[in-house]
C-alpha cells in the first residue's frame, strides 16, 4: 500500500509541476509580451493584438490539444508541444520587433496552450468520484501558480529585460516537456 500512496504522490507532484511551468510560461507570454512590444516602439493596437493573438491561440491549442490527447498518449501529446513551443518563444526572444512576430506568438499560444485540457483530464482520474473537485482544483492551481511566477519574472524583466525573461520562459517548457513524459495515463 505505500508504494501504491508514493506512486500517487509522485504523480501529483508531476502534474503539478508540468501545469505550474507551462501556466508560468503562458502568464510571461500573455502579461508581459505587450509591454516588450511597446517597448519595441509598437502602438496599442499591434501589442493588443499581440496580447488576442496569443489568447486565441492558446484557445485553439486547447482544442486540439484535447483532441490528440484523445488519440495519442497523454504524455506525449503534452511532451511533444512543450519541446515545440520552445521554438517560437525562444524566437520572439531573439528577433525583436518583426512581423513574424504576428505567426510565432499564436503559434506559441497554441503549443502552451494544448496542455490545458490533458492537465485537466489526468487530475480527474485522480479523484474519479469527484471530477468536478478535480477539474476545480487543477484549474485554480494553473491560474495561481501563473501569476505567481509572474510576480517573480516581472520583476526579473524590469532588471534584465524581456527577451532575458523570454529565455527563462524557453527553459521553462524545455523542462516541462520531460517532466511530462513521467506522467501516467
Amino acid at each position: 500500500k505505500s508504494d501504491r500512496v508514493r506512486a500517487g504522490l509522485a504523480f501529483i507532484l508531476v502534474l503539478a509541476g508540468v501545469a505550474a511551468l507551462q501556466s508560468w510560461a503562458q502568464s510571461n507570454m500573455v502579461n508581459l509580451m505587450p509591454k516588450y512590444i511597446k517597448e519595441l516602439g509598437q502602438n496599442e493596437t499591434v501589442y493588443g493584438s499581440m496580447a488576442g493573438l496569443f489568447m486565441g491561440g492558446s484557445a485553439l491549442g486547447n482544442v486540439i490539444g484535447g483532441h490528440l490527447g484523445d488519440r495519442y498518449p497523454k504524455r506525449f501529446v503534452a511532451a511533444s508541444v512543450l519541446l515545440l513551443a520552445a521554438a517560437p518563444i525562444y524566437a520572439v526572444s531573439l528577433i525583436g520587433w518583426s512581423w513574424w512576430l504576428f505567426v510565432l506568438i499564436p503559434l506559441a499560444g497554441s503549443l502552451t496552450g494544448a496542455v490545458h485540457s490533458i492537465m485537466v483530464v489526468l487530475a480527474q482520474r485522480i479523484i474519479p468520484g469527484g471530477m468536478a473537485l478535480a477539474s476545480g482544483l487543477i484549474l485554480g492551481f494553473i491560474f495561481s501558480s501563473g501569476a505567481l511566477g509572474l510576480l517573480y519574472t516581472g520583476h526579473l524583466a524590469e532588471i534584465y529585460g524581456f527577451p532575458y525573461v523570454l529565455t527563462l520562459t524557453t527553459g521553462m517548457v524545455l523542462v516541462a516537456s520531460p517532466l511530462a513524459l513521467f506522467l501516467k495515463e
